[in-house]
């Protein structure tokens, strides 16, 4: 029930600080929901004019290097205003793994969660 007050709590943006896990990619275009002004999941509050044009510039693209240099500019920004600090992510995508190994992810939560604790000789 906290939770669900949370929820409703947060877009008023009434608060501080608050703590919620996600995660972001692997296309940096999934970003812009958690930080444009009026991005679905943008919880901080966080407006930037600038950061906004440049995931529409991003998004509109043609070639990888101009997506590479809006993202790049996105991220320089994102740093100096820094208006999230992630303590730590986990992304439910494949990773690159040694097949001489099995156990590599979790089944609990979401299963494509690298999970080592798990990691023994494949059979």
């Amino acid at each position: 029930m906290e939770d669900i007050l949370m929820r409703s709590e947060l877009p008023k943006l009434e608060h501080q600080a608050y703590i919620y896990g996600n995660w972001w990619g692997p296309d940096p275009s999934e970003w812009a929901q958690y930080t444009v002004t009026d991005g679905s999941w943008n919880r901080m509050g966080y407006s930037n004019p600038e950061v906004d044009t440049l995931f529409a510039d991003g998004d509109l693209a043609l070639t990888e290097a101009d997506r590479r240099a809006a993202y790049a500019s996105i991220q320089q920004i994102m740093l100096d205003d820094m208006p999230r600090v992630p303590l730590f992510d986990s992304g439910p995508y494949s990773f690159a793994r040694r097949t001489e190994l099995a156990g590599w992810f979790s089944q609990d939560p979401v299963s494509f969660r690298s999970d080592l604790r798990g990691l023994k000789p494949a059979a």
